[in-house]
């Protein structure tokens, strides 16, 4: 298999099919797009493996209306690392949690013969306030007719990656201050803020985007909901720096790590964006949510279907990146 998220097909057949809650146990049960689960007694729980599993699990839970407050981590070391790595890990963990005002309740910490990284896996647990209809917001409440709103742009996680680890060729091409506005801040990686806004303004079907950047999210929010999409590719909102940068490495920015971006479906579009934009938080509106089952980009005169989500881009990127160190 490629290596970054499983893909839908498998997880259907090979994960899901396996899982058999407990009867009433949750009110929300293991799906695709559901990124979160969720307890009849309202407790939000999420998990994550990627490259910002602290951000993206937390996301998953604002994303399901409720609110994170805890964090497990389980840190498994290569045998060639030596201790400051984990520090370094732990450092990066307690800041993130930090800037979002999270706690590490415990976690795990181990060596793994074979490893050649380390891998942290990040479990977060909150709470929804709405204990009565826990299952009331969710990325499977997408209506036909309902705008797409989405905030911020996309690439946000994805470029942020990309320059923590490509800093010098970047610069080879571009001044500092193009990177930097490419790389934004660490707190643009979170959707806390736009997530409750959203919610306070009625809008009860919210996507958090991550691996496999806007196209996955898009598929996967309209496969949650059982709709279809119709989406303006030209309304899709991008940084320049981040295009810029994703062609030096032949990155498509629309299938890039996406963290700190939510999609958004309402029948009241215009009440969400203004509200948003009261609080300095950009968005508009890509698409409409249509009946039936296609997913339709358009772009001018260009009309083509979306395809099922890919490996996200900064696998493929690693895996060239391999190749070429091998040679």
């Amino acid at each position: 298999m490629k290596t970054g998220k499983i893909t839908n097909s498998v997880i259907s057949r090979s994960v899901l099919k396996n899982i058999k809650p407990a009867k009433n146990s949750l009110a929300v049960k293991p799906s695709i797009g559901a990124d979160a689960s969720v307890l009849e007694n309202g407790i939000v729980i999420a998990s994550d493996s990627g490259f910002e599993p602290v951000y993206t699990a937390s996301n998953n839970i604002y994303a399901r209306g409720g609110r994170p407050q805890y964090i497990q981590c389980c840190v498994n070391l290569a045998q060639d690392m030596r201790e400051i790595r984990l520090k370094e890990i732990m450092q990066k963990i307690s800041a993130d949690c930090a800037q979002l005002g999270l706690v590490v309740s415990g976690g795990h910490t181990q060596v793994e013969a074979g490893n050649t990284r380390a891998v942290v896996a990040v479990t977060a647990v909150g709470f929804t306030e709405n204990v009565k209809e826990p299952h009331a917001v969710g990325s499977n409440m997408a209506k036909p007719g309902d705008d797409i709103i989405m905030t911020k742009c996309i690439g946000i996680g994805g470029v942020q990656y990309i320059i923590n680890n490509n800093r010098e060729k970047i610069l080879e091409k571009y001044v500092e201050d193009v990177v930097k506005r490419a790389y934004g801040n660490r707190s643009d990686l979170s959707i806390a803020k736009e997530a409750c806004i959203a919610i306070e303004n009625g809008a009860v079907s919210l996507h958090d985007m991550s691996q496999g950047g806007v196209y996955a999210a898009l598929w996967d929010m309209a496969e949650a909901s059982g709709t279809g999409l119709l989406v303006d590719f030209r309304a899709i909102a991008v940084r320049q720096e981040i295009i810029e940068i994703c062609e030096i490495f032949d990155i498509n920015p629309y299938e890039l790590n996406s963290c700190g971006s939510l999609l958004i479906t309402s029948s009241d579009s215009e009440r969400i964006i203004k509200a948003l934009a009261e609080e300095g938080i950009d968005a508009c509106v890509i698409g409409k949510v249509t009946d039936g089952n296609d997913k339709i980009i358009n772009n001018l005169d260009d009309v083509r279907f979306l395809d099922k989500p890919v490996q996200d881009e900064i696998y493929r990127l690693q895996e060239m990146q391999s190749e070429t160190t091998a040679e």
